[in-house]
This record gives C-alpha cells, sequence and structure tokens, in this order.
C-alpha cells in the first residue's frame, strides 16, 4: 500500500519521500486483494468480526 498526497506525487513523480516508513501488519490484519474471489473473502471475515 502507498499512501502520498496527490501533490507530492506530481511533483516528485515518486510514491517515496524522505520519511517513508513501512506499516507492519500480521497476515490475520492484512488481505492480498487480487480477485473477485478475494474481496469475497475479505467481506465474509468482516461481517464475521474476524478483522
Amino acid at each position: 500500500m502507498h499512501l502520498t498526497n496527490a501533490e507530492y506525487l506530481l511533483t516528485h513523480r515518486s510514491f517515496y519521500p524522505p520519511r517513508t516508513a513501512p506499516l507492519l501488519m500480521n497476515t490475520a490484519q492484512s488481505r492480498d486483494i487480487d480477485l473477485e474471489e478475494d474481496w469475497s473473502i475479505a467481506e465474509s471475515f468482516n461481517k464475521q468480526g474476524l478483522v
């Protein structure tokens, strides 16, 4: 996941400002959503309160 504001991205053409830091998450907190099936699984976990 990359978080930066549009102005910085347009000016510097980079997602990585000097103060870039990782956001560490365990597998229970993180979902890799590449497919529609992945989204369905994530929704199911959310409805069950597992996230």
